[in-house]
């Protein structure tokens, strides 16, 4: 009994650390850090992806990408870098 009060107080007061291996925002500039898959379907059978807030928000300006035709084939790639 005491051993398991001492190991949960134990794992309960430990830190937790984690380190940002991507991290992305989808700011007006992302354009510049993702690329479109071209290479794979050709450029007919591609959808585009459109920078919105969506049809249900709470902050306008918290944008994000999403597809925006049907039946489309989407792809989109970016560099990863550690923050």
């Amino acid at each position: 009994m005491k051993f398991s009060i001492l190991a949960a107080t134990a794992f309960i007061t430990s830190q937790v650390t984690a380190e940002i291996y991507f991290q992305e925002k989808f700011d007006d500039d992302y354009t510049k850090r993702w690329v479109e898959s071209t290479k794979w379907r050709s450029k007919d059978e591609m959808g585009k992806f459109a920078h919105t807030a969506g049809q249900w928000y709470g902050d306008e300006k918290d944008k994000g990408i999403q597809t925006s035709e049907d039946a489309k084939f989407y792809g989109l790639s970016a560099k990863m870098n550690k923050s």
